[in-house]
């Protein structure tokens, strides 16, 4: 930790889990950005899902010794084609 900023990885994810109406999820990229790795949605054949629990999901695991409020940024590439109106959800 440096600066009160801890990094992430992108390839740490904790548990990743594939679409239950498609083919759709996330793969890891190797030397990809600033940070040495990247995640990657695949084959989504839909943007519209009937449930959170449907969708395909990357989870990742940190907690704080501090009890405080926290700022989390998460960086993002849109790399991928886009949707209009499109969303990233967090639970």
């Amino acid at each position: 930790m440096k600066n009160n900023e801890c990094v992430i990885l992108a390839k740490a994810l904790f548990r990743k889990g594939n679409s239950l109406e498609d083919s759709g999820g996330f793969e890891i990229i190797e030397d990809f950005g600033k940070y040495s790795s990247g995640i990657k949605s695949i084959s989504f054949e839909k943007n519209n899902y009937t449930s959170y629990e449907a969708a395909p999901y990357v989870e990742y695991e940190f907690f704080s010794e501090c009890d405080r409020e926290v700022t989390i940024n998460l960086h993002t590439s849109p790399a991928n084609p886009l949707v209009y109106g499109g969303e990233l959800s967090f639970l």
